[in-house]
This record gives C-alpha cells, sequence and structure tokens, in this order.
C-alpha cells in the first residue's frame, strides 16, 4: 500500500498545500499510464481491472481503513497477484497532494456513495468542488467513468460534469442492454444490484483538451 499523509497533515486543506506527489518509478514494476480508481470498496473491480489492463498502472483509493484491508487480501489472493496494482488509503480531497497535475488517464467512479441532496451534496464525489480535482490530476482528454444504481445520483452527475467543463461522451440508463456491458467489469456492489433486478448507470465524460 502507498504511503499516505503522516498523521499531523490529516486535516485536507493542510494535507493538499502540502505536495507530496509520488514517483512511480519507485512504486510500480513499470512506467506505464497511470488509472485512477477513487473508492475502491473491497478491490473486485480493481484486481480485475489489473488482470485485463496490464499496459496500464492502477492506483485504487478507499478512505475507509477496514475496507481496504479486505481489498489488500483480495489483491494477494489473486493468481497471479497483479504488479500493476497500488492501493491507496486517503479521502478524495487529499489526492492532489500525491498525484502531479496532469498525471492521471483515467478515473473510476463505481457506486459512489449517492449522499442525498441538501446539507451533503458536497460530499457527493461529482460535486464541482471534486470535479475541479479531477481535472487538475486528469490528462487533456482523459476520461472519467462513472456507475451507479442511483438515478437521482445519475442525473446529478451528468448535469455537473456538463456544467463544470467536461464533454459527456456517453450517459447510459441501463448499462447491461447497451454495448458497454461487452467491457464491463462487475463490482461487489454491482453484482448485488443486478441480481435485485435494479438497472445500472453509467456515465462516460471527458476532459476537454
Amino acid at each position: 500500500m502507498l504511503p499516505t499523509a503522516p498523521a499531523s497533515s490529516q486535516n485536507a486543506l493542510v494535507a493538499v498545500q502540502e505536495k507530496a506527489y509520488f514517483d512511480w518509478s519507485k512504486h510500480f514494476q513499470k512506467d506505464l499510464p497511470v488509472s485512477l480508481e477513487i473508492g475502491c470498496g473491497k478491490g473486485s473491480f480493481a484486481v480485475e481491472f489489473s488482470r485485463r489492463n496490464p499496459e496500464k498502472n492502477l492506483v485504487a483509493v478507499e478512505r475507509n481503513a477496514n475496507i481496504i484491508v479486505s481489498a489488500l487480501m483480495a489483491a494477494d489472493a489473486a493468481e497471479p497477484q497483479p504488479t500493476n496494482l497500488l492501493f491507496l488509503h486517503s479521502p478524495c480531497e487529499v489526492l492532489p497532494r500525491y498525484f502531479r497535475p496532469g498525471s492521471v488517464q483515467e478515473i473510476f467512479l463505481n457506486f459512489s456513495t449517492p449522499l442525498p441532496k441538501g446539507p451533503y451534496v458536497r460530499q457527493r464525489l461529482t460535486h464541482p468542488r471534486f470535479l475541479a480535482l479531477y481535472q487538475e490530476m486528469l490528462v487533456p482528454g482523459g476520461k472519467i467513468y462513472l456507475k451507479t444504481d442511483s438515478r437521482d445520483f445519475f442525473e446529478y452527475s451528468k448535469e455537473q460534469f456538463a456544467e463544470s467543463g467536461f464533454n459527456v461522451l456517453r450517459a447510459e440508463t441501463d448499462l447491461y442492454r447497451s454495448d458497454l456491458i461487452e467491457i464491463n467489469i462487475q463490482t461487489e456492489y454491482e453484482r448485488r444490484f443486478v441480481n435485485m433486478g435494479l438497472p445500472i448507470y453509467e456515465i462516460i465524460a471527458e476532459k476537454k483538451e
């Protein structure tokens, strides 16, 4: 697992100001384009993505310490163990501390908590304050892939992407009836929702050149 901010820098505003950019050559075996999953859960997507994409390095981020332990165990149990996957225990707000501007090729937001609007809306991972962070970290033309089971979060996110300077390339209201299902990697939450007969929504947004 990648080293995180020291305890004295846990305040997000302070931590972001104290840059500690990762030198990927010291952490990954190969110098490959970097992808980022924010909210990796128990790691099923991260492990399978790494297996399918040996030409990419993936950093899987999770803020819940107990859950990221499960993700680490899933990676350790994989055969063969992925060499292009690293985990980072960090809140989303602190990510610009570690990632240089324009250093991330793509970002995956898989079933982020669809917090209710009102006082909690700022905690949604597609709120403009987070989209500004993604804009900073992404390369020109870099993409964000979002999946959710919440129609409200889907509509909100689609609107925020468009208003925050992203091109919305795809907005699918039923992933499993679209051609995107051919390359889909199912997550733990997704499997549960599909078994319940719920539709899965997906957005692909692109940072403008």
